[in-house]
């Protein structure tokens, strides 16, 4: 039960690391002035928020920091859903590698985790993405599926450990 935590937290972090960092990277290569604040749970949030869409989804995660930060091998699948006929419907699906967040119409088989979260989170990306993941996980919009064991993921991803304040850890 624990390791499972622990590596649910890992994965967590991965999706939420570069949050503040990435958000600030965004707007400056947007030529946006930054303005933040520190919510009530110690959290950057950006008062000068940007407008997230499911077009701009994309090169918004591009700007996020643990894009960049990824090994060179990573894959990691990023899935939309929604519950508006009662039951889970699939929407977008992205492949996110170094660097790079591409829309993919097909399951992503070498994918080393898949990241699903409802897509009503989208427009509030713009306004913090670590406050939303978080906001997403505590609601139970958020999942995760490991396709590596521990150590693999441990390993592959101990670059980005020193981000994981996204999370409040």
């Amino acid at each position: 039960m624990i390791k499972g935590l622990m590596v649910f937290s890992v994965v967590i972090f991965l999706v939420v690391i570069g949050g503040v960092s990435g958000f600030i990277y965004y707007n400056h290569i947007n030529n946006t002035e930054i303005k933040n604040v520190v919510n009530s749970n110690n959290v950057i949030v950006d008062s000068n928020p940007v407008i997230v869409t499911k077009d701009s989804l994309p090169k918004y995660l591009e700007g996020q920091k643990f894009i960049n930060d990824l090994p060179n091998n990573a894959v990691i699948e990023f899935r939309l859903y929604n519950f508006n006929s009662g039951e889970r419907e699939w929407e977008e699906s992205y492949s996110i590698k170094k660097g790079s967040v591409k829309e993919t119409n097909d399951n992503i088989k070498d994918a080393d985790m898949v990241i699903m979260v409802h897509s009503k989170y989208v427009p509030e990306l713009g306004k913090g993405f670590c406050s939303t993941i978080q906001k997403a996980k505590a609601n139970g919009d958020f999942g995760v599926e490991i396709k590596l064991s521990e150590s693999e993921l441990l390993w592959k991803y101990k670059n980005l450990l020193s981000q994981k304040s996204c999370l409040g850890l």
